[in-house]
């Protein structure tokens, strides 16, 4: 019978207990000694009689198809951090992730938790996401972490005994160096593009900002004397803080530009209706204008922002530098334009010529 201990080196309850006559050692996650009580319960004591009774389901059960819905319709939907909400392209990409495991369940026809293993998962991965689907690395490894999220959810929620993704490796490849314009490039669109996706991609290119950053700004955001841009947290943004951004020479003649015609518009950038421009129409002029003139992309809009990084870490400018400009939260997510600043060390070392 499974049995609360405590160990010398753990804060939390641990339980002993058995599993087809094998002995299991696991966390209960749980400092006082009720909660761990009631865990012994609710979770352990019945992995215990559905394992002697043969079942690979505990007392509250759901289908597999049934939970992966639920999982896929509000569970992906919330933020983990309850302060925080997701981009809405985040929320329909981890989506997409959940359809393609759904997707591979309904065609070997896996219904029930029980017939899911570790060599089903692996299969998963193998043969349906590289060799059938031929995802690429980070797709891939996108795609195995919504599952190993999803099985991990469905045993707190007991829909499931065992997590067959527990023991699947899922690396995270290594960061390849970021696609962004060439200095020709750039100018290319600059003299090409009509507005006001000009001044679109002026400004994306000058401040690194993301394109739904650009587009939420209003003019109320936008602090002429300062030279200054209030970054606000919308919904639907990938924006977790209220920041500020610094315009320099370029961006300010732009906006300034910008303020002679905005009537009385709300937001910097808005059609012929007084309405928010959808990114879906920037993008699909930016893939145009990127085609007619031999500028190959698979990220159109995004692209800016890594041209704007790029040229500065070319020039010399320190990733930490960068990192403020950019607002990224870390130095690692930084730290892919750093081979970018070989040549700018290099340059700087010469000019020690004693």
């Amino acid at each position: 019978m499974a049995k609360l201990y405590k160990r010398k080196n753990s804060k939390y309850y641990w339980v002993r207990y058995s599993l087809n006559g094998i002995p299991k050692f696991q966390s209960t996650k749980c400092t006082n000694k009720y909660d761990a009580d009631l865990a012994l319960k609710t979770k352990f004591i019945p992995l215990e009689v559905n394992a002697h009774n043969r079942l690979n389901i505990l007392p509250v059960k759901k289908g597999l198809i049934e939970a992966l819905k639920e999982f896929r319709d509000h569970v992906l939907v919330l933020a983990y951090d309850p302060t925080k909400t997701k981009a809405a392209s985040t929320i329909k990409r981890q989506q997409r992730n959940v359809d393609n495991f759904l997707f591979y369940l309904e065609k070997y026809d896996l219904t029930e938790f029980h017939e899911i293993t570790e060599d089903t998962i692996k299969n998963y991965i193998q043969n349906h996401l590289i060799k059938e689907c031929k995802k690429k690395p980070n797709t891939v490894y996108k795609d195995v972490q919504i599952c190993q999220n999803f099985f991990k959810w469905a045993q707190k929620k007991y829909y499931c005994a065992e997590d067959p993704t527990e023991n699947i490796k899922n690396k995270k490849p290594t960061t390849n160096l970021p696609i962004f314009l060439h200095y020709e490039q750039v100018i290319k669109v600059f003299d090409n593009a009509k507005e006001p996706y000009q001044s679109m991609f002026r400004l994306l290119y000058h401040t690194g900002l993301r394109i739904q950053e650009l587009l939420n700004i209003e003019w109320q955001d936008i602090l002429l004397e300062q030279k200054k841009i209030i970054i606000r947290v919308r919904e639907g943004s990938k924006t977790k803080r209220e920041t500020s951004i610094h315009l320099n020479t370029k961006a300010f003649e732009v906006i300034d530009n910008l303020a002679e015609q905005k009537g009385t518009n709300t937001h910097l950038f808005t059609n012929k209706w007084g309405n928010q421009y959808a990114q879906s129409k920037i993008s699909a002029y930016a893939i145009r204008l990127y085609k007619k003139n031999g500028i190959p992309t698979k990220s159109p809009l995004h692209i800016w922002r890594h041209t704007c990084a790029s040229h500065l870490a070319i020039a010399g400018v320190s990733l930490y530098t960068i990192k403020e400009i950019l607002r990224h939260k870390s130095i690692k997510e930084t730290e892919i334009y750093a081979s970018l600043t070989e040549n700018a060390i290099q340059k700087a070392l010469e000019k020690l010529n004693l």
